[in-house]
């Protein structure tokens, strides 16, 4: 049987692909399978090409690929639905593993102490400079070391906040992101995507587990960057599909209500989700564009919620440092 599927996801982002493959193919547990979901790239050279020059003889690699760009949610969907493994573990093509042995101490871990859930610490490198915000992106990268059980998982993330809910860097058993998902209809999602994907992880959970080594490498800046400007609406809609994850979340909510502590928490990210997209429009989006990607974010989240983030942000100062990349 198959320990672990790596599961990759790919769009445009080919060029860092090879040193992501390299970190996995020399790990020492040999039981896995790569599997690298294409999401509609368009650069070349092509994800196959790649394999083809660097990875021929490696039979442990799979492609499959979208015809079109279907965001990174429905991207881990598909490696999820294609995976045979006993864990699946996700890595972004421009980080990296530490050490060769790194997944096989953590499936040593998950498998004797019947983890759901391991997860290890991170070395951040980061990619851009000047970065403002280093102490928090060094607190989203470390795990609670130790064992958490059932429900308290979710709450140790989502209410006491003492782990990130970033899905990378964690061994994660594949019967139980597929139940997760089962929970995540058919949406276009690429920011915020990993809050809504480890919030139904951890609540079905029945056993995490945190480590203290440093297994996995973080680098910041190499993903959808919130400084970069904003010229065009197609890639404002990246910045927009967070909407996506709180409209899922509260639907579920009408089914399965929330108890009133953690339902006030998913309102309070909701509106820092919305004022992150506030304050992208009003700093990063070019001034060609603004009417109609402000018209989008209404349409995303509604003018009431809009108007009331955008004169909350005049109002106040913020820091734009949270969820992900």
């Amino acid at each position: 049987m198959i320990k672990i599927s790596v599961i990759i996801p790919v769009f445009n982002t080919q060029h860092e692909l090879t040193q992501c493959l390299e970190s996995i193919v020399s790990q020492t547990i040999q039981d896995i399978e790569i599997i690298i979901v294409d999401d509609g790239s368009e650069n070349k050279p092509t994800v196959k090409e790649i394999i083809k020059k660097n990875f021929k003889k490696d039979k442990r690699i799979k492609i499959l690929k979208h015809s079109i760009n279907e965001g990174l949610t429905e991207s881990r969907r598909t490696g999820i639905t294609g995976a045979c493994g006993e864990y699946i573990f996700f890595i972004d093509t421009d980080d990296k593993l530490n050490s060769n042995d790194a997944l096989e101490k953590m499936y040593d871990i998950a498998i004797n102490k019947n983890a759901d859930i391991v997860q290890c610490c991170t070395d951040v490198d980061f990619v851009q400079a000047p970065i403002d915000n280093t102490k928090y992106y060094e607190k989203a990268t470390r795990p609670y070391i130790g064992e958490l059980n059932e429900i308290e998982i979710f709450k140790n993330c989502y209410s006491e906040n003492k782990h990130p809910w970033y899905i990378w860097g964690k061994l994660l058993k594949r019967t139980l992101c597929i139940k997760a998902m089962s929970f995540i209809p058919e949406t276009y999602c690429v920011m915020s995507e990993d809050f809504l994907l480890y919030f139904f992880i951890s609540r079905n959970a029945q056993r995490y587990i945190g480590i203290p080594e440093k297994l996995y490498c973080y680098r910041v800046g190499g993903g959808i960057s919130t400084s970069n400007q904003i010229t065009s609406l197609e890639k404002w809609k990246s910045h927009c599909s967070s909407a996506s994850v709180f409209t899922i979340i509260f639907l579920y909510n009408k089914q399965n209500p929330l108890d009133e502590e953690t339902y006030k928490i998913i309102v309070a990210y909701t509106q820092i989700a919305v004022l992150r997209s506030v304050m992208r429009l009003e700093t990063t989006v070019s001034a060609e564009i603004k009417d109609a990607a402000k018209e989008m974010l209404c349409e995303a989240w509604g003018t009431n919620m809009v108007e009331k983030a955008l004169e909350f942000y005049h109002n106040n100062e913020t820091k734009d440092n949270l969820f992900d990349k």
